[in-house]
């Protein structure tokens, strides 16, 4: 009876191909790691998809330093030596920073002062000297880089507003919030990463960076305030996480080199005057999960010609526009709505007699 069954299953096993070993061991293979993530750099892993053969590879975060009281990494053994000269200001869990008398314009802050961790940065921290001018006014900080160490949670509202000669900041990837007006018309920054942790952007955190060429929204990221990237006319493309619900009012509004647009899948809502005045827009790539569009989301977006819509024609005409979602009348775009089953095309105004 036992050859009986052990024959009957080897049959059903035969009989149905690759469903055994689906069923025995999963679709796919174990991780491997291929390359590990160290402190600076991030890693690679990948499993085979038994099915096909193939491999597929996903990254692994960078680890950040591990910073002891002494500041240095208990990983790689990295040391901070930290900028002379700055404030530090008690707050609950240890200190928030601010340039206080530093003269440096590249700036590096401890991840600890006196023993006890720094983990914010102040707000209004970094945009003035502590040395007024003749008249009493405040004097911007010559500030050109900002480096700030693994441990950081928070930067605090205008820490480092108006600071028109920033080009870099390393932020760290344990920072979980950046506040309302944090790098404000900070005209010459270029460069900033996005951290691991990073979940909130405050309103107009980046707006009038017209320099910055990437904006960090990717990771963890699931608020970003409205205006957080006006004016920020250096983007060229944007790619957004599922965890984003919502596209705040004029969020992206006057990006004006931004060509490309992949709107995340959990985005319901986009606000009023999101990408208004994208001028170089050319493409919108939207998921069907997007419930409703604001007045004058794409209003000035002249050059788009394309959404590529993630669901059916039904599905897009279900979707809450409202009037003048996509611009005036006399700025009228035209572009092809690219749905699933079937086109739709921008409707046209008749022209008057």
């Amino acid at each position: 009876m036992r050859k009986q069954i052990a024959a009957l299953f080897m049959a059903l096993t035969v009989a149905a191909g690759g469903l055994s070993l689906t069923a025995c061991g999963g679709k796919y293979s174990e991780w491997e790691e291929v390359k590990a993530a160290t402190c600076t750099e991030t890693g690679l892993r990948r499993r085979e998809n038994r099915e096909t053969g193939e491999y597929e590879q996903e990254t692994i975060p960078m680890l950040g330093h591990d910073f002891n009281v002494n500041n240095v990494c208990r990983r790689c053994t990295y040391t901070i030596e930290p900028t002379e000269g700055l404030a530090y200001h008690l707050v609950s869990g240890g200190y928030a920073v601010a340039y206080g008398s530093a003269t440096a314009t590249e700036v590096v802050v401890p991840a600890y002062y006196e023993y006890d961790k720094v983990v914010a940065v102040y707000a209004e921290g970094f945009r003035f000297t502590s040395t007024p001018d003749e008249e009493g006014h405040g004097v911007m900080a010559p500030i050109v880089s900002v480096w700030l160490p693994d441990g950081i949670a928070t930067i605090g509202e205008r820490a480092f507003c108006g600071c028109e000669d920033l080009t870099e900041v390393t932020l760290p990837q344990t920072l979980t919030e950046i506040g309302a007006q944090a790098f404000y018309e900070c005209e010459d920054l270029t460069t900033v990463n996005t951290p691991r942790d990073l979940t909130a952007i405050g309103q107009s955190a980046f707006e009038g960076c017209s320099d910055l060429r990437s904006a960090p929204i990717d990771g963890q990221v699931n608020s970003i305030g409205s205006r957080a990237f006006a004016e920020c006319s250096a983007l060229t493309a944007l790619r957004m996480n599922a965890a984003i619900e919502a596209l705040e009012e004029r969020v992206f509004e006057g990006c004006a080199s931004l060509k490309s647009v992949t709107v995340g899948i959990g985005v319901k809502r986009i606000g009023s005057y999101a990408f208004h005045d994208c001028s170089g827009l050319k493409e919108v790539i939207l998921y069907r999960t997007v419930q409703s569009i604001a007045v004058g989301a794409f209003e000035g977006c002249e050059n788009l010609t394309a959404f590529r819509y993630n669901g059916t024609v039904d599905n897009w005409n279900s979707v809450s526009k409202a009037f003048a979602w996509d611009g005036s009348y006399d700025l009228i775009g035209n572009y092809t709505i690219h749905c699933t089953d079937g086109d739709l095309k921008k409707p046209q105004i008749p022209e008057e007699d």
